[in-house]
């Protein structure tokens, strides 16, 4: 069942239960009304009769001509009119031909008390009268009780006719409005499919001016549709890394493997090699196999930053931690210039933030000249971590590359290193909500720049 004729039915079923309720009530009312409304008709048409009596007297023994028939296919009320004798004197109906004869109890009831009212049986037919006394004369004002019953089915017939009709037109209308309630959503599911068969995520709903579900709805779909294809894009952006990252992997690994396996070859196929020869080639065997160690470590160094969850808000002491690494540089003999600034903590983790500052000044050692300078000062609510060099600084060309995974400035140059130390510092930075960046000195050398939110 669509839904379109769900809401259909419901419209209809609504209105069908209000207009039976109100039918049912109706119909109640007209039929508990319907014996006090007839007795108080034959009552004001005798009350009428006996006023005009008083005003013109009938001749005694006139019989008027015979105007009604009374049954249940004449609703008109017939009068009478009684002299003391009991005698009709006037009727303006018959019953089946002879004149209906007044019930001689109600007459005795009228003279005596001035009214009286009852329901009868003359010749088989029910009859609903009234007497008034005028005077010496009985006004008796009656009507069958078959026109009453009649009427009601006539009312009764009007009303279900009317509801029937009713339910018509709402089922009519309510169909209509269903139609126009969900269009957009039939926009909706039409724009769904063709997005699931065609792929296509730029296709949009068109924007609703109403501000109702349905365009509430709308905003929604578009939203979502964004949010999936900014989230596709990102997903293609992070594998489109993965494969480079893999690719420079492998490319990386591959030097190393390549030199273990030539140097092992020559081993197995230069027995007689002279004891330096071979003494050479294990030594490059060690170094190569330290050397893949060291990219693996960094690799899953970086895996792991990743993977792991932000920062827990532990405050961190970088002020002795940018201190004592400077002074383990000095202790090895390097020339280094301090310029820490007293209790400066960040929020962070310990260990993290220590391999952070110890990557800054491997790096600055390896590939700068000394001096190594290294400052650290606040800057608003952040900590401002620079350390820096006087060596030949970065490539102008490569500023916006030096921090990404397997980067070296020459790669020709043996430095020893991964090409993933400044990859590992951007992660760990960024993991603790702040940045770095790389700058060359204007008067050479080359300076990285750390920026991280101060502990509260």
């Amino acid at each position: 069942m669509s839904f379109r004729l769900r809401l259909t039915l419901f419209g209809v079923g609504v209105v069908a239960l209000a207009m039976v309720t109100f039918a049912v009530a109706l119909l109640g009312l007209a039929r508990r009304a319907a014996p006090d409304d007839q007795a108080g008709l034959l009552a004001t048409t005798a009350a009428e009769v006996g006023d005009a009596l008083t005003r013109s007297q009938v001749d005694d023994g006139l019989i008027a001509p015979v105007l009604v028939e009374v049954n249940s296919n004449n609703p008109s009320v017939f009068i009478q009119l009684i002299d003391p004798s009991g005698a009709v004197t006037y009727s303006a109906g018959r019953l089946d031909g002879p004149l209906p004869q007044p019930p001689a109890n109600l007459v005795v009831e009228a003279r005596s008390n001035g009214s009286a009212s009852g329901t009868v049986t003359a010749d088989g037919r029910e009859l609903r009268v009234h007497l008034t006394r005028s005077g010496d004369t009985v006004v008796l004002a009656g009507q069958a009780t078959d026109a009453v019953l009649d009427q009601l089915a006539g009312l009764q017939a009007v009303v279900w006719i009317a509801v029937i009709i009713t339910l018509i037109a709402a089922t009519v209308v309510s169909w209509i409005v269903a139609g126009r309630a969900i269009r957009p959503l039939r926009h909706l599911a039409a724009t769904t499919d063709e997005i699931g068969t065609t792929g296509d995520l730029t296709r949009r709903l068109p924007a609703q001016r109403r501000n109702d579900e349905v365009g509430r709805l709308t905003a929604s779909f578009n939203a979502m549709l964004d949010g999936i294809a900014d989230s596709r894009r990102r997903l293609a952006g992070s594998l489109d890394a993965q494969r480079r990252f893999v690719a420079d992997a492998s490319h990386e690994l591959r030097t190393p493997l390549t030199s273990i396996h030539s140097n092992a070859g020559f081993l197995q196929d230069r027995p007689d090699a002279e004891s330096d020869d071979r003494q050479a080639a294990l030594n490059d065997i060690v170094n190569e196999a330290n050397r893949m160690t060291r990219q693996i470590d960094d690799l899953l160094t970086l895996a792991a930053l990743d993977d792991r969850p932000p920062v827990e808000p532990v405050p961190v002491d970088l002020t002795g931690i940018v201190a004592d690494g400077g002074r383990a540089l000095q202790k090895d003999g390097h020339e280094v210039v301090l310029d820490v600034a007293p209790g400066i903590r960040v929020t962070g983790d310990q260990s993290d933030l220590q391999r952070l500052v110890r990557i800054l000044l491997d790096n600055a050692i390896k590939y700068g000249v000394a001096p190594v300078e290294i400052r650290l000062a606040a800057a608003g609510n952040r900590a401002a971590l620079v350390v820096a060099d006087n060596g030949p600084g970065f490539p102008p060309d490569d500023l916006d590359l030096v921090f990404d995974r397997f980067y070296r400035a020459d790669p020709a140059r043996p430095t020893g290193g991964s090409g993933l130390g400044l990859a590992i510092a951007r992660a760990s930075a960024e993991r603790h909500g702040g940045s770095i960046t790389a700058a060359n000195r204007p008067g050479g050398g080359g300076a990285v720049s750390v920026s991280l939110p101060l502990s509260t």
